[in-house]
């Protein structure tokens, strides 16, 4: 239920931000490589979340893919800031 409420949030907030940002020229391609980009993302997690099902719980599976979903990007935004750090340090 709670992925549902955040793809409902999510998805007209990404939709506006491509409205404002991409050409109507372009706009049907990049809108079709994020969906795309998602259902990979998908298939690539539901295999994983499904042998954790059968190795632990459902319950558990899905406890350790929410702690993933959380983890991933703050992972991602400490590394990003990390670059930024050592980018503004070597810049004369």
């Amino acid at each position: 239920m709670m992925s549902s409420l955040f793809y409902g949030l999510r998805n007209p907030v990404i939709h506006h931000l491509l409205n404002l940002e991409v050409t109507s020229r372009n706009r049907a391609t990049v809108m079709s490589a994020s969906t795309f980009m998602g259902q990979l993302g998908f298939a690539i997690f539901a295999p994983i979340i499904g042998y954790l099902a059968d190795l632990y719980t459902i319950d558990t599976a899905f406890m350790i893919s929410a702690l993933m979903l959380f983890a991933v990007p703050v992972l991602f935004m400490f590394l990003r800031v990390k670059k930024i750090d050592i980018l503004i340090k070597n810049t004369p």
